[in-house]
């Protein structure tokens, strides 16, 4: 008898040191200024799969300094995961960046904007005055395009000089997508439900 417990007294701490070494408990980050800093020290977001990564997120890795905007939020999210395991997700990672500018810095801010971030295909989605396009340096950077479960877009809006970029992460790591079926199916007919189920929490496009 003595022995069987010590067994599974053993096999349940070599479980408890598995899921230290592997699990992550809903990673979040909110403040814009520690995003700022960490790109100005770093060069790298705080995403592991790149979908913050300045060079395929942002026109450049000063934009955010260089164009001065009146508001601004960022937000990352990395939900519950078992790293090395086939498990999925209950949502995807999402990173989103909110800027309102001024009129004149917005013409600026978005001219340059379209001039270092390229539109992978004519392609646009649309909410309301919201114009979203895929950002190619990121399909470039991952050698594959798997839109919607993965990908950096940016986004403006003329009507209230607004950018906005946003990245979306699910699929292999965590044995499969973890979105909604009629997503995968058919992304253009479901492109507003698809912004207010994943990013509805951070943000309100229908201001």
């Amino acid at each position: 008898m003595k022995k069987a417990i010590s067994i599974i007294l053993l096999f349940s701490c070599c479980f408890a040191l598995y899921s230290c070494n592997y699990t992550y408990h809903d990673l979040e980050k909110s403040s814009i200024n520690e995003y700022i800093d960490l790109v100005n020290k770093s060069h790298i977001g705080h995403s592991d799969v790149e979908i913050d990564h300045p060079d395929f997120f942002l026109p450049s890795n000063a934009f955010l300094t260089d164009y001065a905007y009146s508001e601004g939020m960022y937000f990352w999210r990395e939900d519950d995961m078992l790293r090395g395991l086939s498990t999925t997700s209950v949502r995807p990672d999402i990173s989103f960046i909110y800027l309102r500018y001024e009129d004149e810095t917005y013409t600026e801010a978005k001219a340059f904007m379209l001039e270092k971030i390229k539109s992978y295909g004519d392609k646009r989605y649309l909410y309301g005055d919201y114009v979203f396009y895929e950002n190619a340096n990121f399909i470039e950077f991952k050698k594959t395009r798997r839109f919607p479960e993965q990908f950096t877009m940016a986004c403006y809006n003329d009507s209230n000089n607004t950018l906005i970029f946003i990245g979306m992460y699910s699929g292999t790591l965590r044995g499969g997508s973890c979105l909604e079926k009629r997503y995968l199916d058919d992304i253009d007919g479901n492109w507003i439900s698809f912004l207010d189920t994943y990013y509805g929490e951070v943000y309100d496009f229908s201001k």
